[in-house]
């Protein structure tokens, strides 16, 4: 739950300007795409801008994910000081993944339906845009999940049931069962 507030805090202070970045390269390279099927964009500038767009993805994930992995240095130095998340924050910052992750796929969708997915120089950073849309759709998930207090406190019983299960001997192998 610390690394989800912190995950939180991070994408709507210091992750929301490149998120804001991200999103704008996503909708030119929205409008170039646009512009490729219906006013014969040159294929160079359309790599050009999804390279651009794959680019900010990765080093905007890679962020996220630096604040993720140093939560736990930030917790334990700042302990007293830390105040508590609240739904808002978790809410603030999935609907800025769930806009980031709608433009992206509509990005990679347009290209999909437009064939630009087979051409030589747009497939791999197609590919790689879509890729990294999953990673970020997956993120929101976790955010949703991790401050979604019915899912924690029945998830938490049924671990806690299987545990107990486990220690009176009542597991089975898996070759056993049919």
């Amino acid at each position: 739950m610390a690394t989800a507030a912190i995950t939180a805090d991070f994408i709507n202070t210091r992750g929301r300007v490149e998120a804001y970045d991200t999103l704008s390269i996503a909708s030119r390279a929205l409008l170039s795409v646009h512009d490729r099927l219906h006013r014969g964009l040159r294929v160079l500038n359309l790599a050009g801008t999804l390279w651009n767009l794959d680019r900010h993805l990765s080093k905007f994930l890679q962020s996220v994910y630096s604040a993720m992995e140093s939560a736990d240095e930030v917790r334990s130095q700042s302990e007293k000081n830390t105040e508590v998340a609240t739904r808002e924050r978790a809410e603030k910052a999935v609907s800025t993944l769930r806009s980031m992750h709608e433009i992206v796929d509509n990005v990679y969708q347009r290209s999909r339906h437009a064939r630009l997915t087979n051409h030589s120089l747009l497939s791999v950073s197609l590919n790689s845009i879509h890729a990294r849309n999953e990673e970020i759709a997956d993120l929101m998930e976790w955010l949703e999940i991790a401050f979604d207090q019915e899912f924690l406190k029945t998830h938490a019983y049924e671990n806690a049931r299987a545990l107990e299960e486990f220690e009176r001997g009542e597991t089975f192998d898996l070759a056993q069962v049919k």
